[in-house]
């Protein structure tokens, strides 16, 4: 019984790695900042998006109630970050960039 459980607990550990974590005060106000710049958004799909893009924190704020959920991402080939925003009344996502830090 404890190797079952010792295994459990190996094959839990990649899991519970891969959480997003929340941003910092300085990431939010990047995020927000760049979103008042930004023009045209363009909708996207989130499978799409994980094969180029690697996530770096994500805004969200349940006390707000209005379904908005922001990923900040940084492209790997070219350092470039994008803001990805989850409309959860719509379903709909957004993204907009590429930004420089």
């Amino acid at each position: 019984m404890r190797k079952f459980i010792f295994l459990l607990a190996i094959m839990a550990l990649p899991f519970s790695a891969s959480a997003i974590e929340n941003c910092t005060e300085s990431e939010e106000g990047l995020v927000r900042n760049k979103l008042d710049l930004s023009k045209n958004p363009t909708p996207y799909t989130p499978f799409k998006v994980a094969q180029h893009y690697q996530p770096i924190c994500k805004i969200h704020t349940p006390e707000m109630m209005d379904g908005l959920s922001y990923l900040l991402y940084k492209d790997t080939n070219s350092n470039a970050y994008f803001v990805s925003i989850y409309n959860g009344l719509d379903g709909s996502y957004t993204m907009h960039g590429p930004f420089s830090k």
